[in-house]
């Protein structure tokens, strides 16, 4: 019964956050600006704000924090985790991506990996197999979103190489 910003957020995640504290998103020409620290999507920013699909800004901390408790059972309970982990698809979970073959997480995930992507950039990885947590905060739209930023390259790239690098 209450406005979606009228929720409580976990420490490091924001509705709203400072734009002095936030990175430039698009130079966007139908507002006339840079944005910074508000939502990007235009169908969010219609309804004059944050909504269920677009709006909230999160720490790289805040998220490695929230992947590490749908790990450890804090999020979701276990048999919640298992349900999102239950493949829909060959690409699909319930919410999530999951590894496949040109992935945008790369391909060294565990088969009981989710990931999640956002449109300015935003990468987010679980990997329950392994207990594995990793997002990667990106700009792929400034100035705009009409250049190949080759952000699909960089999140392969990246993905590949922490998973390389992480201990067995």
């Amino acid at each position: 019964g209450a406005p979606l910003e009228a929720q409580p957020l976990p420490a490091g995640f924001a509705w709203r956050p400072d734009p002095t504290r936030s990175a430039a998103t698009e130079a966007c020409s139908w507002r006339g600006r840079v944005m910074r620290g508000e939502v990007h999507d235009e169908n969010a920013f219609a309804f004059g704000g944050p909504c269920g699909h677009a709006g909230l800004f999160g720490t790289a901390e805040a998220l490695i924090d929230f992947g590490l408790a749908l790990l450890d059972g804090r999020a979701l309970t276990r048999a919640s985790l298992a349900a999102i982990l239950t493949p829909q698809s060959a690409t699909r979970l319930l919410g999530w991506e999951r590894p496949h073959d040109g992935w945008h997480g790369g391909a060294l995930w565990s088969d009981r990996t989710m990931g999640h992507t956002g449109f300015t950039g935003v990468a987010f990885y679980v990997d329950a197999g392994r207990g594995r947590v990793a997002c990667l905060l990106t700009n792929r739209v400034h100035p705009s979103r009409h250049t190949d930023s080759g952000i699909l390259a960089l999140r392969q790239a990246t993905c590949d190489a922490l998973n390389a690098a992480w201990p067995a």
